[in-house]
Parts: structure tokens; C-alpha cells; sequence
């Protein structure tokens, strides 16, 4: 049985704080300030009107002229907690945080369909498939530049190696994988009908969908060819059904894009979100059951009429 994605759950490594305490501010603009990693009354302080307008984006009524009259940057400023400074001793202790966000697309049974994380001091962000334990933490120390040298230290003298872990002791090689994040390209739909080509389509009357990979951004270990298979979807909107339409198979090696094309004998009348659920292997021979690596696509709507 297909899976269906049900629900997006956002973590957050930092408390919500009230924004509505803020004069000017509702429980709306309380809520895009939460959902662009804007979180703490620390943050707000930390920002200039231009950028709290930048951030939000197109909010009716809103201007960097009235986020400076109502004094959003001062009254958070205010509203922000003080530390107590720390007199046991001379050397001043510098500390700031380091604020994460982390986004999980989840199908029906909450298996994790794809990871989304962002460093909201640095606005970096990186999405990958799956659930990747390490490559979170990865995310967290690189993006924070964190010191564990004296951590790693002292785990490392806290346990010492019995002389069989050292007779058993084996080097860790490196398996190749593959990363990064590939992106939908051109997507184009074509009637084989009339020959026409763009988002409008006539029903019950065979297709082709063609479409172009980016793959600039995949991480392809040297010499390897990576297999695909690619699984073409269109889901009606309103009431959510996905219809699988086509696949395509297929293998590359070092390549900057790859197309692919389906055909498919027509589809009845309404309006369509296209998708992709493209699989990649370094096993090019089943990429559809041996993939290191799933990646969702959006290919926007179609119109059949």
C-alpha cells in the first residue's frame, strides 16, 4: 500500500515566547514570527525593522515605518530576560545561543518521510530524506562552530580499551554513499493528442510528462554510477487521493542533470498537484528497493479540463 503524507511536526530547540505582550503585535503576526524561527524576545531585540517585515513577508498593513513607531524592537529589548552577571570571577564570560529548527514530514504511520533543519542565526537550512541521527548532529556542531574538543577528550581518557578490544580491534572503513539534495528542473506536460505543451491538458486523452533533474547539488561518490527510479503522481485537490501515473528507471555517472520522461493514457477532468518520488542508488541495478537516498519532488499543478 502506498503511503500518504499526513502531517508536518516542527521541533524547536528554544522556548515560545509571548509575543503578544508586545504592543502592535496579535496572535497572528505572533504565529509567522514563530514559524520563521523568530521564537524569543531576545531575537526580536536583535533585529531591525526592515528585517522583522523582511521576515514575515507579505503581511496587509505592515511596514519596517509602523514596526519603529510601536516599538517592537524596544518593548522586546525590555521583555527579554537579563542574566545575573557572575562575580566568582575577573575573566568576562561571553554567551549567546544557538537557535535550531528542525521540521519532520511524516507519513500516515509517522515514519519520517523527509527532515528539514535551519540555524536561524545563519538562515542556512538543509533538507534531506528520511531520518538521519547523525547528519542532525552534524548540522548542529558545523553550523554553531561548537568547541568539543575537551568533550571528545575526555571520553576518550574515561575509557580505556581492554587488551581484547585491542587484539579484536578492527579500522573503520568508510563505506561510499550518496548526499545532498537534487532538484526538479524544467517539468513539462505534453498532449500526444494535439502536441500541445504546458499545464493544460485535455481529459481521457494520452500525456507525456517530461522532466529535468538538478543534480548539482548531489554528492556522487567518484567513478559510481548511481541508479533511479522515479515515480510520477498527480493528486486532485480536495480530497487528497494520490494516482500513480508512471515510473522511470534508469542509471547515470557524473552527470550535472538527467531527464526523464512517462507516458500516460489520460487522467479525467479536474485540477492536479503533480509529484515525484525519486530513489537513488549506488545498487543501479534496484535503485527501487536498494536506494541510499529518497527525495520528494513538487512539480507543481495541471489542469485537465
Amino acid at each position: 500500500m502506498a503511503r500518504i503524507e499526513s502531517q508536518v511536526t516542527q521541533l524547536t530547540l528554544t522556548q515560545l515566547d509571548d509575543f503578544k505582550l508586545i504592543h502592535g503585535i496579535g496572535p497572528g503576526i505572533e504565529s509567522r514570527l514563530h514559524m520563521v524561527g523568530i521564537r524569543t524576545y531576545a531575537q526580536l531585540a536583535t533585529m531591525t525593522p526592515e528585517q522583522v517585515v523582511s521576515s514575515l513577508g507579505n503581511v496587509i498593513g505592515l511596514t519596517s515605518k509602523r514596526v519603529s513607531e510601536q516599538n517592537w524592537i524596544g518593548q522586546a529589548h525590555e521583555l527579554a530576560p537579563v542574566e545575573a552577571p557572575d562575580n566568582s570571577t575577573d575573566v568576562a564570560v561571553r554567551q549567546h545561543y544557538a537557535t535550531y529548527t528542525v521540521e519532520l514530514l511524516l507519513y500516515e504511520d509517522n515514519g519520517v518521510r523527509r527532515t528539514r533543519t535551519m540555524h536561524i542565526q545563519s538562515k542556512t537550512e538543509e533538507t534531506w530524506a528520511g531520518w538521519d541521527e547523525k547528519r542532525l548532529l552534524d548540522f548542529f556542531i558545523q553550523r554553531a562552530e561548537l568547541n568539543l574538543s575537551e568533550l571528545q577528550a575526555s571520553t576518550i581518557s574515561a575509557r580505556e580499551l581492554t587488551e581484547s578490544e585491542l587484539t579484536n580491534f578492527e579500522p573503520l572503513i568508510e563505506t561510499p554513499k550518496l548526499s545532498g539534495n537534487p532538484r526538479l528542473g524544467e517539468l513539462r506536460a505534453i498532449s500526444l493528442q494535439t502536441g500541445h505543451q504546458g499545464r493544460i491538458l485535455p481529459r481521457h486523452q494520452p500525456f507525456e510528462v517530461d522532466l529535468t533533474i538538478d543534480l548539482t547539488r548531489l554528492v556522487i561518490p567518484d567513478n559510481t554510477t548511481v541508479g533511479y527510479a522515479a515515480q510520477f503522481f498527480v493528486k486532485a485537490l480536495g480530497d487528497g487521493a494520490r494516482q500513480k501515473i508512471g515510473e522511470a528507471l534508469g542509471a547515470f555517472t557524473s552527470a550535472d542533470a538527467v531527464e526523464m520522461s512517462i507516458k500516460n493514457t489520460g487522467i479525467k477532468e479536474g485540477t492536479y498537484r503533480i509529484s515525484v518520488d525519486l530513489a537513488l542508488s549506488l545498487s543501479p541495478a534496484e535503485p527501487a528497493t536498494q536506494h541510499e537516498l529518497t527525495i520528494p519532488l513538487d512539480g507543481g499543478l495541471l489542469q485537465v479540463y
